[in-house]
């Protein structure tokens, strides 16, 4: 087994930006906020995002500080990464 950090998903990311108003924070039109980070978050760059790569290290990084950027409290012990065990059938080095 390999341990992990993760931070919440990017699945609460929209869910946070679908609810807010047309405009975000920073008087931004929402729906480009929204799509600059499904463009980032989907870039070839991350290099398909699998665990224990740095593809989802940089993605993860990426949402926690959006987080910390609305404003979010950190819930794991003042981190937004929680940490879990997952069997991937190899290890991860």
């Amino acid at each position: 087994m390999s341990k992990h950090s993760c931070p919440v998903g990017l699945v609460v990311l929209v869910l946070l930006l679908i609810g807010c108003p047309e405009k975000d924070a920073h008087g931004s039109d929402l729906a480009q906020t929204l799509e600059s980070h499904v463009r980032f978050l989907a870039s070839d760059s991350l290099e398909g995002r699998l665990p224990g790569t740095p593809g989802i290290e940089e993605a993860a990084s990426y949402i926690a500080a959006e987080f910390e950027t609305m404003g979010l409290e950190a819930a794991f012990g003042g981190s937004y990464f929680q940490e879990f065990k997952m069997d991937l059938g190899f290890t991860v080095e």
